[in-house]
């Protein structure tokens, strides 16, 4: 495991042996953060060809419909780049994260087979998850 960037709002690292990164969120992030943290999130992703991802957001304190909106499109531009990608979300504690990451998945289940998304409330079972993806992509 790799730490590609530790934040105060976001920690990034990278599996080589599944060629996925996990996304650590805390606390809350304004508009602008969360779009100065997604464009980390994809240069680190298009340095790595990354296909899968963990979006762990149970310690995030949600995001407003904006942001969701930048992510899902931002994760679809980056998923027609790379051909497909696979996304592993943690479920959230907080009720507002909980819906942000709900909404923002609703978005991406219109890109047409681009993005595999789950939800999951273990993080090894995510890992591992994105583990076979990697095998069968």
């Amino acid at each position: 495991m790799e730490i590609m960037l530790d934040h105060k709002f976001l920690k990034l690292e990278y599996y080589p042996e599944g060629n996925y990164l996990v996304e650590l969120w805390n606390g809350f992030t304004t508009d602008q953060q969360f779009a100065e943290l997604l464009d980390k999130i994809i240069t680190a992703c298009e340095a790595r060809n990354i296909r899968g991802i963990v979006i762990d957001a149970r310690d995030h304190k949600g995001l407003s419909p904006g942001a969701q909106k930048l992510a899902a499109d931002v994760m679809e531009r980056y998923a027609k780049k790379a051909g497909h990608l696979y996304q592993a979300i943690m479920v959230p504690k907080d009720i507002f994260s909980k819906l942000s990451v709900n909404n923002y998945s609703k978005q991406m289940d219109k890109n047409q087979g681009l993005v595999d998304t789950r939800f999951f409330d273990d993080l090894k079972e995510a890992q591992n998850w994105l583990k076979e993806c990697a095998i069968t992509a």
